[in-house]
């Protein structure tokens, strides 16, 4: 936030009359500067302050200039946290701000499950909720708090739908696809791991591997699975005849 131009000073840190008035309720320069910088940054960002080492000083002064207080050197953290409290209820009373509790927490894990299921992914569903956050005049929570919901809200939303796809399957087919997902003993990782990796050379040795893949597919879902017939055609070799590598017409 350093080297902030006129512009941002005007746009970000400027009290109304009113701000200013509910400023200079508190007592001592130091106290009026912090309710300033507190007031403004909730205003802009939706969140308060909590090291006030990261407010660029230019800010701090320009507040005190519209408050007709001395400038500083430097804003010093509040000596007693009481105090602190007492004056940041006050702004989130002024700007008619509310904190974020139980009750907002329902009403955003609504609104994010309905973004959810229409595709939003995690990373462009913080920041959607952040804004609703915002534009209800909530506090938001801190970072890690948001991500964690968000988290919880994404894994909910994908859960469901599995469940909803599953309860779809016949059972017989449920039952394969949990063959395939679970580790048999003796095994570190399950069919599906093992279906999953990546096909090397086109060679008769790494050609007998993928064809005993799709016969474990073809044992564990029978029917289910039908390749086309062009397809079961070029691969129809057996391992024992992989290793003749004639030209057929």
């Amino acid at each position: 936030m350093a080297g902030l131009t006129e512009d941002d000073l005007t746009r970000g840190w400027s009290l109304a009359p009113d701000d200013a008035a509910e400023v200079l309720r508190a007592r001592g320069t130091e106290h009026r500067l912090r309710c300033a910088v507190q007031l403004c940054t909730l205003r802009a960002t939706g969140r308060f302050v909590a090291d006030y080492r990261h407010v660029p000083i230019e800010a701090v002064n320009h507040l005190a200039a519209q408050l007709g207080l001395d400038p500083l050197l430097f804003l010093p953290d509040p000596e007693r946290p009481a105090t602190e409290s007492a004056q940041l209820h006050r702004i989130r009373q002024h700007l008619g701000w509310h904190e974020f509790d139980a009750a907002a927490e329902r009403g955003l894990r609504i609104r994010l499950q309905e973004r959810a299921a229409e595709g939003m992914t995690p990373g462009p569903l913080l920041a959607h909720a952040e804004d609703l956050l915002r534009t209800a005049r909530v506090i938001l929570p801190a970072t890690s708090t948001l991500e964690r919901l968000v988290a919880s809200v994404a894994a909910h939303v994908v859960q469901d739908l599995f469940d909803r796809i599953a309860s779809g399957l016949p059972e017989h087919l449920r039952d394969a696809i949990e063959d395939m997902v679970d580790v048999p003993n003796g095994e570190h990782r399950s069919p599906l791991a093992h279906l999953k990796d990546p096909p090397s050379a086109a060679r008769a040795p790494a050609i007998a591997a993928r064809l005993a893949k799709f016969d474990l597919l073809d044992g564990l879902l029978g029917s289910e699975v039908d390749l086309p017939p062009r397809r079961r055609s070029c691969c129809s070799t057996s391992p024992s005849s992989a290793g003749d590598t004639t030209p057929r017409p």
